[in-house]
């Protein structure tokens, strides 16, 4: 069975010393903006088994970003959503990687309220939650764009630092 990749902030999904206040079992309310929905759709990226194509998709995902930056994210087995009664269906994404916006992107569709909790709450039990540092994100990212499967012009970061920082590797 396959993976469901969610990028996520790491430190939301966790009881940590800054909410004393929170339950044991229960989540932050902000780890909810995580999975923000549109028209009641969730956003989600196929990754295999083997995870062979985890570096292609952080680094498709990295280069949308405005700035280089660590990528944390949630990887949730494939029947977890089916347990949950969510349906899953293939669409284009809008990342600068065209193979990852075709072949492994995906929305979990109709979720409802209790659904979309239902999910969250199975994120912490049931999820791997991993994060890729910068160093390592701007090494797939490059790597990316050397093998041609991302177009230099479409890396969006916005500071000069991390733009000559790509350039480096590129050279």
């Amino acid at each position: 069975m396959a993976l469901l990749l969610r990028k996520i902030r790491k430190s939301k999904w966790y009881k940590n010393p800054g909410v004393p206040w929170l339950p044991e079992g229960d989540l932050q309310s902000d780890a909810l903006d995580d999975l923000s929905t549109r028209d009641n759709q969730l956003s989600v990226f196929h990754v295999e088994d083997d995870e062979s194509n985890l570096r292609r998709v952080i680094a498709a995902m990295a280069a949308n970003c405005t700035f280089l930056c660590n990528i944390d994210f949630a990887l949730l087995d494939q029947k977890v959503i089916g347990e949950i009664g969510i349906e899953i269906r293939g669409t284009e994404g809008d990342l600068p990687d065209d193979h990852v916006n075709t072949n492994w992107h995906h929305h979990l569709c109709e979720l409802s309220a209790s659904r979309r909790m239902t999910l969250a709450m199975s994120i912490p039990s049931r999820a791997k939650i991993r994060r890729i540092g910068c160093k390592k994100v701007l090494e797939f990212v490059a790597a990316a764009v050397i093998a041609g499967e991302i177009s230099r012009e479409r890396v969006k970061w916005e500071t000069e630092s991390d733009q000559v920082q790509l350039n480096v590797l590129l050279r």
